[in-house]
Parts: structure tokens; C-alpha cells; sequence
């Protein structure tokens, strides 16, 4: 992973993002990109001549952005650069994470909207339309490492093509522990003891996808997936939950669910989303930007 793309509007979510993006960046060795989309306001018609010059409102904010990327800089001990643009934020994303190839968009999140309001919007857009890892940050996430990695999957959805690269290169780094679980509705068949085996049986690819990272299976049987992926977090006590938008309507039915609503409202774990499953792509080929 060489290059990570933050996006700030200089809220407080944003600005938590960016303090968790420089230190994963220099977990990881790579150059931080950070990034604001600034919108011009147009003046107002009855005072003409009392609204700023839009020359020096964007010299303004360039300083500003660089000021910030200074301190980054200094504080992390890592390469940063800083770019500014007056694009609208979902085309600025999309040129900037192609322009500047980054490997991770970075994008910070309030808890109290974290669904009903940011993540059907702004949020889920990037997610869908991404073709590299978006890393979501609560307002209240801190890093302080990552020693336990929760990989929330349905294996029947895995296949050869699933690019799990960024999972690798975090564990790497930081020498984590991961967890692949799966959340079985109802009483199913399957116990939490299934040994690798047994999995390998139900999932002839997971070994494959995941070799060469220490992991642990856990199955757990709950009537909602997504209450099974909370109690997941608690029990493992993960400092990262990474998922799969394996299908169109997934992020549709997480807004839409009142227990995702109260997991997002009470979790401090950020959210990894790896790009959806597609043709198998070599870190030399990899194709980086947002879908249009």
C-alpha cells in the first residue's frame, strides 16, 4: 500500500480521520494524499460587494490545507501532499484516487449519522462506486494499533477473483491477529467448533485467499446478520471490522435496519469496505479511481 487518499471538509469527523490516516500511513509506510473538495458559494445578489473574492478564497484555503499537511508531516514523520480543487466532492474523489493512484480512500464519519444520514448519502455513493478499500472512521475512533482484525464475510460469496490485498498488507504490517466470521441465521448446521476443514468444505477458496495470514474461523448463529457481526466486535474486541458489499442492495438494507442503526450509534471500530468481487487484478495491474 503506497499512497492513501483523506478526504477533509475540516470537521471534526474529518479532522479525527485524518489523525487515524497518518498514523496507518506510517504503520504502513506510505505517502498520505490529503484531500479537499471546496465548494465556492455564489454571492449573494443584494450584496454584491461585500462578498469575498473568489481568487483569494481559494489562495485561503490552499493555505489552510497546506498548513495542515505540515503539521501532519512533522507530527507523523510521513510524506504528505495536499491538493485542493473546487470539483464537486464524488468527482473530486474519483479524479483524485485515480490521479494520484492511491491504494485507500479515508473518509471520516459522525457516529450520530453515521447511517441514517452520511452513509445514505455522500458515504455509501463512494463505497458502491469504489474500486479501491474505503476505510470509514468514527468521530470517537483512536488508533492506537491494529491487533485484532474482524473479517465479517459470507464465504459463499468469495471466489478466486476477491482482491483481500489490503487485509494482507495491514495484517502484515501490524502483525494482527484476524478473525474470518461468519453469521449463520437461525440454528443452521454449522457449530462454532467447524474446524478449518469442515470450512474448506463449504468454502474450497478460503484457504487459498488467505494464505499466508495467521487467521481463526467463528461461526456464530444469530436471526439478524447484522446483530451477529455486533456481537462479533464486542467479543473479539476487534480494532477493525472489514466487509464485502457483495450485492447492489447490501448498503441499501444496512441504512435501513434499525439494529444497524444502533450498531453504528455505539461502535467505535472502523469500517474497511473492500470493492466488490471482480476480475482478478495483480498489485502491478491494480486500477485505481472510482467507478463513474
Amino acid at each position: 500500500m503506497k499512497t492513501i487518499l483523506i478526504a477533509t471538509d475540516y470537521s471534526k469527523s474529518a479532522n479525527n480521520a485524518l489523525e487515524y490516516a497518518a498514523a496507518l500511513a506510517k504503520g504502513l509506510k506510505a505517502k498520505l494524499v490529503i484531500y479537499n473538495a471546496f465548494n465556492l458559494a455564489l454571492a449573494p445578489a443584494t450584496a454584491p460587494d461585500t462578498f469575498p473574492d473568489v481568487d483569494d478564497l481559494i489562495r485561503e484555503n490552499g493555505e489552510r490545507i497546506n498548513r495542515i499537511g505540515t503539521r501532519i508531516s512533522e507530527t507523523y514523520g510521513i510524506v504528505e501532499e495536499c491538493v485542493s480543487t473546487t470539483d464537486l466532492v464524488l468527482d473530486g474523489l474519483r479524479k483524485q484516487v485515480k490521479k494520484k493512484q492511491a491504494d485507500l480512500l479515508v473518509l471520516g464519519i459522525k457516529n450520530r449519522s453515521m447511517l441514517t444520514k452520511v452513509l445514505g448519502t455522500l458515504t455509501t455513493s463512494v463505497i458502491r462506486h469504489s474500486k479501491v478499500p474505503v476505510l470509514v472512521v468514527p468521530e470517537d475512533a483512536t488508533f492506537r494499533g491494529i491487533r485484532r482484525l474482524l473479517f465479517a464475510c459470507d464465504y459463499k460469496y468469495l471466489s478466486e477473483n476477491s482482491r483481500l490485498e489490503a487485509i494482507y498488507e495491514i495484517a502484515a504490517a501490524y502483525k494482527a491477529q484476524v478473525q474470518i466470521l461468519h453469521v449463520e441465521k437461525g440454528d443452521g448446521l454449522m457449530m462454532p467448533s467447524t474446524t478449518k476443514k469442515q470450512v474448506h468444505g463449504h468454502a474450497p477458496n478460503m484457504e487459498e485467499l488467505l494464505r499466508g495470514i495467521k487467521h481463526t474461523y467463528r461461526f456464530v448463529h444469530e436471526e439478524s446478520v447484522l446483530e451477529g457481526i455486533k456481537r462479533g466486535l464486542e467479543e473479539y474486541q476487534a480494532d477493525l471490522l472489514v466487509m464485502v458489499p457483495h450485492k447492489p442492495g447490501f448498503w441499501y438494507s444496512l441504512i435501513h435496519t434499525s439494529i444497524t442503526k444502533e450498531m453504528a450509534l455505539n461502535t467505535h471500530v472502523p469500517l474497511l469496505a473492500l470493492p466488490a468481487l471482480g476480475k482478478a487484478k495483480t498489485k502491478a495491474h491494480k486500477v485505481a479511481g472510482l467507478a463513474h
